[in-house]
């Protein structure tokens, strides 16, 4: 059964029945913060059903970096900080950049820098967020892309020989340079 299918059959359950189990749905592990076993009633049916779709919304607004907060298993927790903060914006596409915007200075190097490409890849160009200068990176960008797309976590890539420089180039596109090695 799919997530949407199992969300909306244990909301069903809770609106015929007062309550729901939601011991038999998805772990907080998985990113959707339903506590196993808890009762959920009333004003807590409604906040799970805002975090369940907050949830599903970010995965599809910002992908690469809800698959490394999961793969982290930081996502639901992500997702409800990024629900507590004031004044959302009101569209799920600038609300989702606003959720990578915050995650751009996120103590974690490797999610702070999947954020901040995301970000620089979907965001128009009014909204971009200043690239960091230099922006080295000791992994391909385009490799860790493709890891985080596949499901797979960036660290089981290997280390560039030479680190990049990743930085937008004049008609806007990013691009990456190797960096110099000293005594090359």
């Amino acid at each position: 059964m799919s997530r949407l299918a199992a969300y909306q059959h244990a909301v069903g359950a809770a609106l015929r029945n007062g309550s729901v189990r939601a011991g038999g749905g998805p772990s907080t592990d998985d990113g959707n913060g339903v506590a196993g076993g808890s009762e959920l009633r009333g004003a807590e049916i409604m906040r799970w059903s805002v975090h369940q779709w907050a949830a599903a919304q970010l995965r599809n607004v910002c992908p690469l970096t809800a698959t490394l907060l999961l793969l982290h298993g930081r996502y639901a927790g992500c997702v409800a900080d990024h629900l507590a903060r004031p004044g959302r914006r009101p569209a799920i596409h600038p609300w989702g950049l606003a959720f990578l915007e915050a995650l751009a200075d996120e103590e974690d190097p490797m999610v702070a820098d999947v954020a901040r490409l995301e970000h620089a890849m979907t965001a128009p160009a009014p909204a971009r967020l200043p690239l960091p200068d230099p922006w080295i990176w000791t992994r391909s960008p385009e490799a860790v892309l493709l890891q985080l797309a596949c499901g797979g976590h960036p660290s089981r890539l290997p280390l560039l020989e030479r680190p990049v420089q990743v930085r937008r180039g004049p008609n806007g596109h990013l691009l990456t340079d190797p960096v110099a090695v000293a005594g090359s």
